[in-house]
């Protein structure tokens, strides 16, 4: 999905890139423009572009990249670092602020998701699967319980 949206995103830059000097090959050719018509259609595609563009990088990169949780032993915390409006925000939580590890299924969209839950009541989303992996997650689930109580 990521690499889908990483194509839609180059498809747009390129489409900001020809579409004017499209429009300027023909006013040249034409020997000057037809204002309204070429100025009109040359700003409603860099503005599409841009709209496409803004909207496709940031859904790029978070499907590209995803969530990098870091168990740091020495330090006792859990360090969670996402992509957000094309820069990565890091979140930090102690390992006592961790109630449990709870994985919660949708049958609407067949995916499984395994939640981090805080003793504040607040949960963290750390992956999903589709519903057939779901073994693999409560393997993932496992394993951060058993590396939390050592």
């Amino acid at each position: 999905m990521g690499v889908a949206m990483a194509v839609f995103v180059i498809f747009s830059l390129v489409l900001m890139i020809l579409m004017p000097a499209h429009n300027i090959v023909l006013i040249v050719l034409n020997g000057g423009m037809n204002p309204p018509i070429q100025v009109i259609s040359l700003t409603i595609i860099v503005l599409i572009g841009c709209l496409f563009v803004y909207l496709g990088l940031p859904v790029c990169l978070s499907l590209l990249r995803g969530v990098t949780c870091v168990f740091d032993r020495e330090a006792t915390t859990i360090i969670l670092q996402k992509v957000e409006r094309l820069r990565l925000v890091s979140s930090e939580y102690p390992f006592y602020g961790v109630s449990h590890t709870q994985i919660e299924t949708n049958a609407e969209t067949r995916t499984c998701a395994v939640y981090l839950v805080l003793r504040s009541g607040q949960r963290i989303l750390l992956t999903t699967a589709p519903v057939h992996d779901s073994e693999i997650l409560e393997n993932v689930t496992r394993q951060i319980r058993d590396f939390l109580r050592a």
